[in-house]
């Protein structure tokens, strides 16, 4: 048994360290995943006479096979609908029978399939790109089936006869519980690792134990299963469909920065007649610096979410393919006199749209600090504007 669960150990460790993997570059609205898998555990059975002549034996084990439906709004909260067929194996000694005869091993053994339906909901917070810590709770209805099984064993050494006689519920509900990790592979896969924890509310399976010798009664006993288990599970999941959230419209902002010294209203962002490699440009924020020489910083003020940019200053490129940090990349930059235009170009979106960057302008004297919003098909300039004092 100490071996089971530290094999469970090893197998959640396995998937915390595995190599991060991005399923999309957005949150997905809607997704609808179809998949199955199988659960390897302990079951669990108690003993109503409490007279402690039967033990289960080791291996007992629950044995499960899944087959599920998964539906995950906002990349966070889902609900799975699922059909199971379960299989219990339990094998029982008697001891006070092993201490009057230590050289024979007897086995009683408790075997039964049966299948179940179960609906459940769970939550998944991310920890890095792909991989999810999830918790699930759910209910199960289980389909026994009204039946009885016996096994007989004769004894001759001692002339004993040994029975068992197994009676089954035809149907029982459980509560489910699980914890653990959740990684997706690429665009369309999915695995899960967890502990799972079935808890059984009424009896499954109930049997009568007892070892008579010439028709008197040695010992009995009568033992219980709710159909509770402790497991760990593994499951595939394949993506059916999915929606993503809608793509923001860009609309530039209106120039709200402004200059070092007043000037008058500034004009509305205007569209420039030229484009960047085919993608139109907006002048969305105008600055005035005083001096030549300026200080150029480009960070990302939100969320880390994988933003990558490049900046343009009058058709020269400053950086490009940069990903931006929390802390400010320092770029030094000369302005010539008039009218000198910095583009901020997006090579991707980030993981939540559109492109964002947060720029800090600075002549010395004065720091001027803007955010520029760009997408793949437009992206903002920031007009400086040299005017010596």
């Amino acid at each position: 048994m100490r071996m089971f669960w530290k094999a469970q150990f090893l197998g959640i460790m396995a998937v915390a360290v595995m190599a991060k993997s991005a399923f999309a570059q957005e949150t997905p609205l809607h997704a609808l995943w179809l998949g199955g898998g199988f659960d390897i555990g302990t079951p669990f059975s108690s003993y109503k006479e409490s007279k402690n002549v039967l033990k289960a034996r080791f291996p007992a084990y629950q044995i499960n096979g899944r087959l599920s439906f998964r539906y995950i709004f906002l990349d966070r909260i889902g609900i799975e609908l699922g059909a199971v067929q379960y299989f219990q194996h339990i094998t029982f000694t008697d001891k006070n029978f092993q201490s009057r005869y230590p050289d024979f091993k007897l086995k009683m053994k408790n075997d039964i399939f049966y299948p179940g339906l179960n609906a459940s909901i769970f939550y998944r917070q991310p920890i890095i790109p792909g991989i999810y810590l999830y918790g699930l709770v759910g209910y199960s209805w289980n389909y026994i089936g009204k039946r009885e099984v016996s096994e007989t064993k004769n004894f001759l050494k001692g002339n004993e006869d040994i029975s068992m006689t197994n009676r089954f519920s035809a149907k029982n509900n459980a509560y489910l519980f699980e914890a653990g990790m959740q990684n997706e592979l690429g665009d369309r896969s999915m695995m899960t690792y967890a502990l799972q924890y079935q808890h059984g509310l009424s009896t499954m399976a109930e049997g009568s134990y007892q070892v008579a010798q010439n028709g008197n009664v040695l010992t009995n006993d009568i033992f219980s299963s709710n159909g509770s288990y402790m497991a760990f599970s593994i499951k595939y999941h394949y993506l059916l469909f999915k929606k993503d959230k809608p793509e923001k419209a860009f609309v530039p902002p209106r120039i709200v920065t402004p200059p070092p010294k007043p000037t008058g209203k500034l004009p509305e962002p205007e569209i420039l007649s030229t484009k960047l490699n085919g993608r139109k440009l907006v002048v969305t924020h105008r600055l005035i610096v005083n001096r030549p020489n300026v200080t150029i910083k480009v960070w990302d003020h939100e969320e880390i979410d994988g933003d990558i940019v490049s900046l343009n200053l009058d058709d020269n490129w400053l950086i490009q393919n940069y990903e931006l940090q929390k802390t400010p990349k320092i770029i030094p930059a000369v302005m010539h006199f008039g009218s000198n235009k910095l583009i901020s170009y997006a090579i991707n979106l980030g993981k939540y749209k559109p492109n964002t960057a947060a720029i800090l302008v600075s002549d010395g004297t004065t720091e001027q600090r803007v955010i520029l919003e760009s997408d793949m098909n437009t992206s903002s300039v920031i007009e400086i504007i040299y005017n010596p004092e």
